[in-house]
């Protein structure tokens, strides 16, 4: 019997969400983590979606797209976390300007720049966008841990 791992996780990671929303719904966190699970969830489902369909690409594509807001949505559990969200998430200028760099990360998957269109499944290309990107995610998450522990030390 196969089982699929990324099915079984996206919907893992969404019933967590589910029920840590519903243990409190009138919590901060809790509603920003219900909103990060579900994310997750879908970040999962269109990266199975990636794996199992005939139109690959396109669906790698989604998945990176959809993976580039969640340093985003780290950032408002975070907030969440320290108080500094009391409601839903506000576009302050930092929040506002995470935004604009993960879309400008999610835009960029749709482009040539990410994966030309000479690109094929025997020999993949990758172009400047995909290298951008993934140095984009990983300076993302490395801002938040350092952002997590300055804050920590104050």
């Amino acid at each position: 019997m196969h089982i699929d791992l990324t099915l079984v996780a996206g919907v893992t990671a969404g019933a967590v969400g589910v029920v840590a929303f519903w243990s409190n719904p009138s919590r901060p966190v809790n509603r920003v983590f219900l909103t990060l699970s579900l994310h997750a969830a879908l970040w999962l489902l269109t990266l199975r979606a990636a794996l199992l369909n005939a139109e690959g690409l396109f669906w790698v594509r989604v998945c990176c797209a959809v993976g580039a807001f969640i340093p985003l949505h780290l950032r408002f559990v975070k907030q969440a976390l320290v108080g500094e969200l009391t409601g839903w998430p506000r576009l302050n200028w930092r929040n506002g300007l995470w935004a604009v760099i993960a879309a400008v990360l999610a835009v960029v998957c749709f482009t040539d720049w990410f994966v030309p269109a000479h690109s094929t499944a025997e020999k993949n290309v990758f172009g400047s966008g995909y290298y951008g990107y993934i140095a984009g995610i990983v300076v993302a998450y490395c801002w938040l841990c350092a952002d997590a522990v300055r804050q920590m030390r104050a």
